[in-house]
C-alpha cells in the first residue's frame, strides 16, 4: 500500500483498501470492504490528527500514529476497522512531515 499527496489536495494511491470511515460512540473506524483500489483520489485534513482520503466510492481516514504527551507522529499512518480486527498502516518514506527529515520525494 502506498499514498503520495501533494500539497494541492490531489492524492496517488496504490493498493489501498476501499470503504467507508464511520463515526461510533468510542470513536471513528473504517468499515472494510474488502476491495483495494489505485489511481487518483483527493485529501483534506481531518482534524489534527488525521488526513480523509477520496476515491471512487470510498473515503477513508488516516491517522497518525500517537506521539509523546499527546502529540502526533505524522510520520507514520494507520487505518484501523470496525471490527477491530484489522489496522493497515504505512510509514513516511520522502519528504517532509515536519518531525522527521527525509530526502525529497522523487518527481516522475
Amino acid at each position: 500500500m502506498s499514498l503520495t499527496i501533494s500539497p494541492e489536495g490531489v492524492a496517488e494511491l496504490s493498493d489501498v483498501p476501499e470503504g467507508q470511515w464511520v463515526k461510533t460512540d468510542s470513536g471513528i473506524c473504517w468499515d472494510d470492504s474488502g476491495g483495494l483500489y489505485s489511481g487518483q483520489g483527493t485529501w483534506t485534513w481531518f482534524g489534527d490528527s488525521g488526513i480523509e482520503v477520496k476515491f471512487e466510492d470510498s473515503a477513508v481516514i488516516f491517522w497518525a500514529w500517537p506521539g509523546k504527551f499527546g502529540s502526533y507522529n505524522w510520520s507514520e499512518f494507520k487505518m484501523v476497522n470496525c471490527r477491530g480486527d484489522r489496522t493497515w498502516g504505512m510509514r513516511l518514506t520522502c519528504g517532509s512531515a515536519g518531525t522527521v527529515d527525509l530526502p525529497p520525494c522523487k518527481v516522475e
